[in-house]
């Protein structure tokens, strides 16, 4: 049975995902990047209940900070959750909101110009094979 105090702290937990300032929002990009269940995040960053709570109610260690593996290990030895599992939590959230930053031109530009490269080459190929098979003249 969940007590008060739980029932709070999920709350909480709930209305931190909100915010990118805290963990929780981290690991509720997750599950939804990777479809996870609840239950299967929760078993993923090795935390349930209440420990599972308190691990989404604390805030995110900067990624640049030279020191983010020892925050890490601090945030998870208060709720024994994996601190490997939750580094690759922030790190590929952080990772996927770098990409979708990226100015929109610059993601059709790229995929756009790979695009126009194939097309170039093909052309090319074709051109190559189209001298190969043309027949020569005696």
């Amino acid at each position: 049975m969940v007590n008060k105090h739980e029932q709070r702290l999920a709350y909480a937990a709930q209305k931190a995902a909100t915010r990118e300032t805290y963990i929780a929002y981290y690991l509720a990009q997750y599950q939804q990047q990777e479809a996870l269940t609840e239950k299967e995040l929760q078993n993923f960053v090795g935390c349930t209940g209440e420990a599972y709570s308190r691990l989404a109610l604390c805030r995110v260690p900067d990624l640049q900070a030279n020191d983010f593996r020892q925050r890490i290990e601090r945030i998870t030895s208060f709720t024994s959750a994996s601190a490997l599992n939750l580094a690759q939590v922030i790190r590929q959230v952080a990772a996927v909101q770098l990409l979708q930053k990226a100015p929109e031109s610059t993601r059709l530009g790229r995929s756009a110009n790979a695009m126009l490269l194939a097309a170039r080459d093909r052309e090319k190929e074709k051109d190559k094979l189209d001298h190969e098979n043309k027949p020569q003249d005696p």
